[in-house]
């Protein structure tokens, strides 16, 4: 029941494994054949697609030329009409600048006029009604009184009252009376003569009234603010206005060449304002215009950048096409193949999964010719039974991989179909392997696969039981995962190596950990195992046998005659049997470096997002590994040539390699005559 057991757990890992290979290789080639398929399509369709853009972005370059020439011609007038706005600009700056000086002159003599002004207007305000009723009411007015009235009348245009007056000396002569027309019309009215004071046109005094002003004014002894407030506070209040205002006339007049001086530099001014606005007028104008045709040519730049980039990457990706079709045109051929067989062989998986998981489950310990018999058998009722499989399918037809073959061989596994399947089983089987090695040579295999770091990365430790540590330098190979021999096993196993053989690992903080003599020890994953037997025919009981893949891995004629050659060689040519073990381990070498070229072209194509010929990368690469793997195809095809030359000088000393074997194989035969042969 266990090595049942063994056989279902193996059958379901085998096909678990080749359904995951042999879909995977499947889909990646098929991607691979779509690749080129599309490729092929999107050449003829970039052929056509280039020749209607090509034209079309000769236009745009001429179009786009045209507007050049008439955006340069537009910048010429715009900067020839800036210089002139420019000039214009200086020229107003300066007249404003000259206007301002004049405005400020005019302004500091006017400035001269204002305290008294707002000292007018101050007292002005201060002036009630009542006392310009009794300003009024004066019968007999003062001499500033009277003055001030008269000044007041003239201003306002009060014409005087002619009445006689006695000269003294008897005769009588016709004087001008102001006060009375002056209570009349100007004082009758009290707040509407301060109001007209106070909005008085200062600026219509002309000559003839400050020449009439002019004597009042210059009267300080009678005509000042403060000779008239000893008489009538109200005239004292006319008197500051009318000093006020013939200040401000005089200041005036002096003011108004200055004046008018402003109104030319205004009106010159204006006038340049103007043609500076013409001439903005006429920049903007053609600065729109250049605007307008900057606008068009950009956006014919655009559109023909637009197409020039369409126009490059449609060339690109011809020209990618082009590089993927040349890179995997070799291809194509073997791979259309190569998927039609890989169909096949996904339906057949079931029936050859079944012999593999068979034979690796219950061959091992048999002979080659035994094995072979019951393969055939095996397939004879897979056929009767109408299970789907390939037709001689064995183990190593399902299960072998060339180029790990090769790798074998070269650490010295024999070459012949018996050894090839032992070598297969250890590889695939759960259980660690116990070898049959009468003739040491799996020893020899394991020891010098346990010294290739990409194998046995922690290295390898060759063990016996009889060792004294023994189980501390097993613990240790466990521990640190180390690969581990133990030679020269006999018929029984100690019952400590048991957790070993069965895996009884168990998780342990997420860790995994295995119980080995009274330890719990942790368990690296890269540990392997491996025990040899040199006992010819070993008799291991169902107890032992059921815990490890027992393989057989005696000698077999062929093996034997492969070996004693290489010997007889070594011996009579040591420079030829040289030049073979290196033209055998390049050959591995280039058979592995073809298979991961192939391995990396059909990953990233099939892992390719978008549009394939846009991946600039990966056509490159692809294109490199087509130069690689054509100079690696051209250096193996010259290997095997030499390699067929090297063969040809060795078969000449097969003879005596195959009386070598078949007289080792006479004497070990001898002990079924007579069991002293032994």
């Amino acid at each position: 029941p266990t090595s049942y057991l063994e056989l279902l757990n193996t059958f379901a890992s085998v096909i678990t494994a080749k359904r995951d290979e042999v879909g995977t290789l499947k889909s990646r080639l098929q991607k691979g054949l779509d690749a080129m398929a599309d490729a092929t399509a999107e050449v003829t369709s970039l052929q056509a697609k280039l020749k209607v853009m090509l034209p079309n972005l000769e236009k745009s370059q001429v179009a786009a030329d045209e507007l050049i020439v008439q955006i340069d011609k537009d910048k010429e007038d715009a900067a020839a009409t800036k210089s002139e706005v420019e000039a214009e600009e200086a020229s107003a700056s300066k007249m404003a600048a000259e206007c301002e000086a004049i405005k400020s002159d005019a302004q500091a003599d006017l400035d001269k006029a204002l305290p008294a002004l707002d000292d007018a207007v101050r007292v002005l305000s201060k002036l009630k009604k009542a006392d310009i009723d009794e300003l009024k009411s004066i019968r007999t007015p003062g001499r500033g009184v009277v003055i001030t009235m008269q000044a007041a009348c003239l201003l306002f245009g009060v014409p005087p009252k002619l009445v006689k007056e006695d000269t003294g000396t008897g005769a009588r002569k016709t004087v001008k009376d102001y006060f009375e027309p002056a209570k009349l019309q100007l004082l009758s009215k009290a707040n509407g003569f301060i109001e007209d004071m106070r909005n008085y046109d200062k600026d219509g005094i002309g000559d003839d009234m400050i020449k009439q002003l002019e004597p009042f004014v210059n009267d300080t002894e009678n005509f000042s603010p403060e000779a008239v407030e000893r008489s009538n506070k109200a005239a004292s209040g006319v008197c500051k206005w009318v000093h006020a205002m013939y200040l401000y006339a005089t200041i005036a007049k002096e003011v108004e060449p200055k004046r008018q001086k402003l109104a030319a530099a205004q009106r010159d001014y204006d006038g340049a304002q103007e043609r500076l606005k013409a001439a903005l007028d006429r920049l903007h104008a053609v600065e729109a215009k250049l605007a307008d045709l900057t606008a068009r040519f950009d956006a014919a730049e655009a559109k023909k950048q637009a197409l020039q980039k369409e126009v490059e990457t449609a060339q690109g990706r011809l020209e990618r096409a082009h590089k993927l079709i040349d890179g995997l045109a070799g291809e194509k051929d073997r791979w259309t193949k190569t998927v039609a067989r890989l169909a096949v062989d996904y339906e057949n998986l079931v029936g050859d999964a079944l012999v593999s998981a068979s034979s690796i489950a219950y061959l091992g310990a048999f002979t080659s010719d035994f094995r072979s018999s019951l393969v055939a058998g095996w397939g004879e009722q897979l056929k009767t039974l109408g299970v789907p499989h390939s037709p001689g399918c064995t183990v190593r037809s399902t299960l072998l991989d060339p180029v790990q073959l090769q790798q074998w061989v070269i650490a010295g596994l024999p070459a012949d179909t018996h050894s090839i399947e032992n070598a297969i089983i250890m590889d695939k089987a759960r259980r660690w392997p116990l070898l049959i090695d009468p003739q040491g040579q799996a020893n020899r295999y394991i020891k010098t696969m346990g010294r290739d770091k990409s194998l046995a990365r922690n290295d390898m430790d060759v063990l016996r039981m009889t060792d004294k540590k023994f189980l501390q330098n097993l613990e240790s190979g466990v521990r640190f995962g180390k690969w581990v021999l133990v030679e020269n096993v006999g018929e029984s196993l100690d019952a400590a190596l048991e957790p070993i053989l069965l895996q009884s690992t168990f998780k342990l903080n997420g860790a995994d950990m295995i119980t080995l003599g009274d330890a719990v020890i942790p368990y690296n994953s890269d540990f392997r195992f491996f025990l040899t037997s040199k006992l010819p025919n070993p008799h291991y009981p169902p107890e032992v046998a059921v815990k490890v893949s027992l393989l057989n891995f005696t000698i077999t004629p062929k093996g034997l005659e492969d070996q004693m050659l290489g010997v007889f060689i070594v011996n009579e040519l040591p420079e030829l049997e040289e030049r073979k073990k290196t033209l055998t381990t390049e050959n591995a070498r280039m058979q592995k470096e073809l298979h991961d070229i192939e391995a990396t072209i059909l990953h990233k194509l099939s892992n390719v997002e978008g549009n394939i010929l846009d991946d600039i990368k990966l056509i490159d690469t692809l294109q490199q590994s087509k130069v690689t793997s054509d100079e690696i195809k051209t250096q193996v095809a010259a290997a095997a040539e030499t390699e067929k030359e090297i063969d040809s000088t060795r078969e000449e000393y097969r003879p005596v390699a195959f009386r070598a074997s078949v007289l080792y194989f006479a004497l070990a035969d001898l002990t079924n005559i007579d069991p002293m042969y032994q």
